[in-house]
């Protein structure tokens, strides 16, 4: 997989309001190595589309870290715990 690439077609997309970057001790990791790190699984059931009224979403989706509750995301490492 060629990591610049993939940075380079996401910091390509405007309105992001973020840039991706890439991390030197996560640049020999494959997709399925960083999706086990994170804990994430495969999905075997079927995904349901469900009608939503989205116009009413507010503009920002912060308010746990303006409002004090939790801390902006940091880079926490290689552990693997989050």
């Amino acid at each position: 997989m060629n990591n610049s690439s993939v940075i380079d077609k996401i910091n390509s997309i405007s309105n992001l309001g973020w840039k991706a970057s890439s991390y030197d001790q996560f640049k020999n990791y494959t997709i399925k190595n960083l999706n086990k790190m994170a804990g994430t699984k495969k999905y075997r059931g079927n995904i349901k589309s469900v009608p939503s009224d989205v116009t009413d979403l507010p503009a920002n989706f912060n308010k746990w870290v303006d409002e004090g509750y939790v801390l902006p995301a940091r880079q926490q490492g290689d552990c693997g715990s989050c």
